[in-house]
C-alpha cells in the first residue's frame, strides 16, 4: 500500500499533511494466469489480435464496474482504478486502486468489488482453458 498525495504521488508517512489517499493492489494467481493464457493464445495465433484486444477491453469494463461506487451526492463517480499488465516471467498483473480519503468511497464496496472481479478472472480463466485447451475445471470434472 502506498499512501499518497492531492496530486496522486507517493508521501512517506500516513501522518502526513498531504496525504489524500492509498493505493491498495490486489492480485490472484487466476488473474495472472487469465493474461499469461491470452498473450500465449495470440501468440500461438489462436485468437487474433481483436479478440485479444476485445478480451483484454472488456476485464478492464469490468474491474470499473465492479469497482464503481455509484451515486454520490447526486453525481455519478467512479473509484479510479487500473490493471497493470507485464510481459514480466516474476512480476504478476496486479489491480491497482487509488482510494482518496476526501471523496466518501466505501472501502467495503471496493473490496466486494475486487472480490467479484477476482472471482471473474478464475471464471473467464476456466472459459479459456475449456475452449483452447481442452481442460475442463478441476471442480466440475470432479
Amino acid at each position: 500500500m502506498d499512501y499518497l498525495n492531492y496530486n496522486a504521488e507517493p508521501v512517506d508517512d500516513y501522518d502526513s499533511d498531504e496525504t489524500a489517499g492509498e493505493r491498495l493492489v490486489f492480485q490472484s494467481d487466476d488473474m495472472t494466469a487469465y493474461y499469461k493464457l491470452l498473450r500465449k493464445l495470440k501468440r500461438l495465433k489462436l485468437i487474433t489480435n481483436n479478440e485479444y484486444k476485445h478480451k483484454i477491453d472488456e476485464m478492464e469494463s469490468l474491474a470499473y464496474s465492479y469497482i464503481s461506487q455509484g451515486p454520490y451526492y447526486s453525481f455519478d463517480y467512479y473509484v479510479p482504478c487500473e490493471i497493470a499488465y507485464t510481459t514480466s516471467r516474476t512480476l504478476r498483473e496486479r489491480l491497482d486502486v487509488y482510494f482518496d480519503y476526501n471523496c466518501g468511497y466505501s472501502l467495503f464496496s471496493i473490496l466486494c468489488g475486487v472480490v467479484a472481479l477476482m472471482g471473474t478472472y478464475t471464471k473467464k480463466l476456466n472459459e479459456l482453458k475449456e475452449q483452447y485447451c481442452g481442460e475442463k475445471p478441476a471442480m466440475e470434472a470432479a
